[in-house]
């Protein structure tokens, strides 16, 4: 007959085991979701230092070897959605932006439409200083949302 200690001891390495399947599991969906972001096809390996440093940035935003996925990786696995802080590089933060203007395209429709462009850029261009504290200029967000809605109303008039 096994001591209590004993049943203890391999109940608790079996739960640890467990546990820490479960982390790395949550890293390789993660590893999925920005390699597709990305649109990264080779091994992480064969990707350049600058690229593989952008990736293991993006990771750790959404996860922890201790902890696991946080609040903003089960955001990014559920819904795809980017999240950018302090720490996001200027292609993250492009990115980001580029998926606000899309996801709300036909907001931005209508206010170029009816000449208040401006009003859901400024918007845009707050949401982004408040996430990463970065000051953000206006005519290039400015550009990307009007090209990007070009784009949509020449597509849906063909």
């Amino acid at each position: 007959m096994k001591s209590f200690k004993e049943v203890y001891a391999a109940s608790k390495a079996e739960l640890l085991e467990a546990r820490q399947n479960q982390i790395t599991q949550e890293k390789d969906d993660i590893l999925r979701g920005i390699k597709t972001e990305l649109c990264i096809t080779c091994k992480l390996k064969e990707l350049n230092e600058s690229k593989q440093q952008e990736v293991i940035n993006m990771l750790y935003s959404f996860w922890s070897p201790k902890k696991g996925i946080n609040k903003a990786g089960i955001a990014f696995l559920k819904e795809g959605k980017l999240a950018i802080d302090e720490k996001s590089s200027v292609a993250n933060i492009k990115r980001f932006a580029q998926r606000e203007i899309k996801d709300n395209i036909n907001e931005f429709a209508r206010a170029f439409a009816f000449n208040r462009g401006r009003e859901v850029v400024e918007r845009l261009q707050r949401n982004l200083e408040t996430r990463t504290g970065k000051k953000f200029k206006y005519q290039p967000l400015f550009e990307m949302a009007f090209d990007i809605v070009s784009k949509k109303m020449a597509d849906d008039n063909m």
